[in-house]
């Protein structure tokens, strides 16, 4: 089964953590392998709103919701892919299509408060919850893995399909994400709290670090849904 969704991401913030591989390799399934930056895993959290999602490309109508992903920078094949944790949403709607495909989101509470490149996103749900503050700043952190902006946008540009797991132990979901054009600013965060990557028992201490965070704005795209056997080997996902 498959199908696309189109639409225009208004405001995609990429939480990122700089991770001990061994804690994320008690995590993520066999299938995958980790993906390492200077020796460390990429994780975090991905804060989408999309507008006008629709199945016909180009409509001016369809559904808005908030939305976050927790993730992890892995591999397959040898070839960069994304581990999706869990998924949340502020839309009944976007719950309600999700019957569609054997995984679905939880329903969360979301708080924003935003302007003037300013950002407060707060959301909580079933076994979850975060809290992020920052600003659109000038530099990259210098603490960061990443060399520059640039490795650190290229690392997610070429990481655009992530992987679901489904019901079905032996299938996965794909949700391939197509964008017309692809460009991110630095963030200077302010405050970071997640419950998921601050839980020592999942995260030991040293075993974390907060990189940095990266801001996209008014994307079109469209995103491809697939569900694959996990013995095939050559999906990508995000």
């Amino acid at each position: 089964m498959s199908f696309s969704l189109h639409g225009v991401i208004d405001r995609r913030i990429l939480i990122n953590y700089s991770i001990d591989p061994d804690c994320v390799k008690r995590i993520i399934p066999d299938t995958f392998s980790v993906q390492l930056v200077k020796a460390k895993v990429i994780g975090g959290i991905c804060l989408i709103r999309l507008k006008s999602m629709n199945l016909y490309k180009g409509a001016s109508w369809g559904v808005s919701s908030e939305n976050a992903a927790h993730r992890f920078g892995v591999l397959m094949d040898g070839k960069p892919a994304v581990y999706v944790q869990r998924r949340d949403t502020s839309s009944p709607l976007m719950i309600l299509g999700s019957f569609l495909t054997p995984t679905r989101p939880s329903l969360s509470k979301f708080s924003i408060n935003e302007g003037e490149g300013h950002f407060d996103i707060q959301a909580s749900g079933p076994g979850a919850s975060f809290h992020y503050k920052g600003r659109v700043g000038s530099q990259f952190p210098k603490a960061s893995v990443f060399t520059d902006l640039q490795e650190c946008s290229d690392f997610f540009r070429l990481g655009q399909g992530g992987y679901s797991k489904t019901k079905n132990k032996k299938k996965w979901e794909k949700a391939s994400l197509l964008t017309d054009s692809w460009s991110v600013k630095r963030l200077e965060t302010l405050h970071i709290k997640s419950s998921f990557f601050d839980n020592q028992n999942l995260f030991p201490e040293g075993s974390i670090e907060f990189d940095n965070a990266l801001l996209m704005e008014n994307i079109k795209h469209t995103w491809r849904l697939n569900i694959e056997n996990t013995s095939n080997s050559s999906v990508i996902l995000s």
